[in-house]
């Protein structure tokens, strides 16, 4: 397993799981010292899609918008979830929605729970921004990943959010 720092970003550890150069799985935790580590297996990662990973990282970390989506194998998820995270990616960097507007978005409105299990279904989050979802009135509402790493993202991001 090959760790790259990459700094200005919250603490967090982001192990990725690869097959040449199609990413599989993206997964964030709380990583044991500070400061943003990105985990992976060199000999089953495309040097490409490296590259492409560290580029979009880097330009989150300087509070940019990647100017470029990431293009991640959603096709294990089902039809509804697929539209979900979709329509995810264009929720822009500094920017959040509620799970009542992305039901209205995917033309599903009264599926505002519908959306929040298919956001916990994620199988990229950060790189999928399910984090920029927040529950009625702005409150953090849930995280596949937990409350701390969405709070870290969101503060990052600076994206306001109560708690009750």
């Amino acid at each position: 397993m090959k760790v790259l720092q990459i700094p200005k970003m919250p603490s967090l550890f982001l192990s990725l799981e690869a097959e040449g150069g199609s990413l599989l799985q993206a997964h964030l935790s709380l990583p044991e010292n500070e400061g943003f580590h990105l985990a992976y297996e060199p000999a089953q990662m495309a040097p490409a899609l490296l590259a492409t990973l560290v580029e979009w990282l880097g330009l989150y970390a300087d509070r940019k918008a990647p100017a470029f989506p990431l293009t991640l194998d959603i096709s294990p998820c089902g039809p509804f979830t697929q539209k979900v995270l979709k329509q995810l990616q264009k929720v822009p960097f500094g920017q959040s929605t509620s799970y009542a507007e992305l039901a209205a978005q995917v033309k599903s409105p009264k599926a505002a729970r519908a959306v929040g299990n298919a956001c916990g279904a994620n199988l990229f989050p950060l790189l999928i921004p399910c984090h920029r979802v927040l529950a009625a009135g702005g409150k953090l509402g849930g995280f596949s990943c937990g409350a701390e790493i969405k709070k870290r993202l969101l503060a990052f991001e600076k994206i306001p959010y109560t708690l009750v």
